[in-house]
């Protein structure tokens, strides 16, 4: 029996997908599949992944149109058959245990995602350090006392690939068509969903660090306008989800804070349209928090009273 679909999208990753794929096949946990996307690629990735799919029954291998990563994470979804689903990029790899110990945690547990710790590895695949997200988290949070923490600061990057998932949620919930940030956006609708998360001590994910170039990483009009645009949606998606809770006022606040650096940083490379919808959209935000404020405070002393009037 299938317990958990590892999903994994593959594009142009001939130097690794070897490595990503081994570290999967030989699990201490056996009742898995592997579902591999491959997105267009246009190196050897498609060949290697078609000679696993040959040689293991649970390697089923899919090849469509360059799309993107969400896409292809999609359609690994839809033809999920596990009870949870565990994404892996095609250069990371996985630690010896990891299926058996998120699946133990997941059906001891009872939780909706189970989340563990995860190492940095270089081109070679060599530990370089520990991956500093959600390190101040350990045991069960519901989804109440989860969306009033700060989550979606710096040391608690939202990404998918930490995470065991239930299969239900995620193939309601698919991954939106964005170049950059999807995985926000899905993790917020992934969280709105759930009843019950738990985070887990055990690094059980390598994360493959690429030494890119200045000019890789250096910021464009075009990355900076397909941040916007992730922008606009996981504020709706926050507003859908979370409005009136302090995980959409903290993350208002960060939001207004890090697009004013980064106007001020980039005016040169911005046109004066550009400049004029981000700022649009952060006097709609900047505005949102003082209703939302008004709302939580109102929502505390009906709280009061209520407790008042029942003592």
């Amino acid at each position: 029996m299938c317990k958990i679909s590892v999903v994994i999208p593959v594009y142009n990753s001939k130097n690794f997908i070897r490595q990503c794929m081994d570290s999967i096949i030989y699990q201490t946990f056996s009742e898995f599949e592997i579902i591999c996307v491959d997105d267009g690629s246009t190196d050897e990735s498609y060949t290697i992944l078609s000679r696993y799919s040959q040689q293991y029954k649970n390697i089923q291998v899919v090849r469509q149109k360059n799309k993107g990563q969400g896409p292809a994470r999609n359609k690994g979804v839809t033809l999920a058959r596990g009870k949870y689903v565990k994404f892996v990029d095609a250069d990371d790899y996985l630690h010896p245990d990891a299926l058996r110990i998120l699946y133990e945690t997941a059906e001891r547990t009872k939780a909706d995602i189970i989340v563990s710790k995860a190492f940095c590895v270089n081109e070679a695949g060599d530990i370089t350090s520990p991956l500093k997200m959600w390190n101040n988290l350990i045991g069960n949070y519901t989804r109440e006392s989860f969306i009033n923490l700060d989550f979606f600061n710096n040391k608690c990057s939202p990404v998918l690939w930490d995470k065991l998932i239930k299969t239900k949620i995620a193939k309601t919930y698919l991954s939106p068509s964005l170049k950059r940030g999807q995985d926000f956006v899905t993790l917020i609708k992934y969280i709105s969903a759930c009843n019950n998360i738990y985070f887990i001590e055990d690094r059980l994910y390598y994360y493959r660090h690429h030494n890119l170039s200045i000019m890789a990483t250096t910021e464009s009009r075009e990355t900076i306008m397909l941040d916007f645009t992730t922008e606009q949606m996981a504020i709706k998606v926050m507003q859908d989800c979370f409005q009136n809770t302090k995980a959409y006022s903290f993350y208002c606040k960060r939001i207004l804070q890090e697009w004013a650096n980064r106007i001020e940083a980039n005016k040169e490379l911005l046109m004066s349209r550009d400049t004029a919808l981000i700022k649009n959209l952060m006097t709609n935000i900047h505005n949102n928090l003082f209703t939302i404020k008004e709302n939580i405070n109102l929502t505390a002393s009906a709280r009061n009273q209520k407790k008042t009037l029942i003592f």
